[in-house]
């Protein structure tokens, strides 16, 4: 599955931060609070080709999100049940439907560990705000039930009083090159590139 990124990195605030990175985060959090940088590079990506790209694209409203542990007890990631408001692409069909549900999984979150908080947030992408509503160009795991933004924050598009703006600061270009839009006039932009890509 393409993920659209070079290798992590964590970063650890502390003092003895080397040290920290060789111990899992429930070892860390054991001494003290812990908060985690992730440094996910993404490859800058067009937005004709991050909705080709993405097999599926929706307008959805953010619910709770659970934060576990990796596998390798270094990382968390939190799944995101997301309310589908609107379908605009689907990976098959019928698959996704208005006023269903799908989880998205994304690098980080917040949770308590050993009696100590441990929080770890994603550079350039701020963990979704619960009942914010957001487009989201997503590419399906094969035989998992979660999805991952494609091309991380470029992905991922907030709406604010029906304005569109794009999470991403560092690696997007959508708000430098076409600015904040309205809903209406967004969805058309999608529904063109994806002709454009056909």
């Amino acid at each position: 599955m393409r993920r659209h990124f070079m290798a992590a990195v964590l970063l650890v605030t502390s003092a003895a931060a080397v040290t920290a990175q060789q111990r899992s985060l429930r070892e860390q959090a054991r001494d003290q609070d812990v908060t985690l940088v992730i440094h996910n590079e993404y490859s800058p990506a067009k937005f004709e080709t991050i909705a080709s790209e993405a097999d599926t694209i929706v307008i959805g409203v953010v619910g709770f999100g659970r934060t576990f542990l990796g596998d390798n007890d270094r990382q968390l990631f939190t799944d995101y049940q997301i309310s589908i408001k609107q379908v605009l692409k689907r990976a098959q069909s019928p698959g996704l439907v208005d006023g269903g549900k799908l989880t998205v999984r994304r690098w980080g979150g917040a949770r308590s560990m050993e009696g100590h908080n441990v929080v770890a947030e994603e550079n350039d992408f701020a963990a979704f705000d619960i009942s914010g509503t957001y487009v989201l160009f997503l590419q399906s795991v094969p035989g998992e039930s979660f999805y991952y933004v494609a091309y991380g924050p470029q992905g991922a598009f907030r709406i604010t009083d029906d304005m569109v703006t794009q999470v991403s600061t560092k690696f997007g270009n959508w708000n430098r090159e076409r600015g904040p839009m309205t809903t209406t006039a967004f969805v058309g932009e999608i529904r063109r590139a994806m002709r454009v890509s056909r």
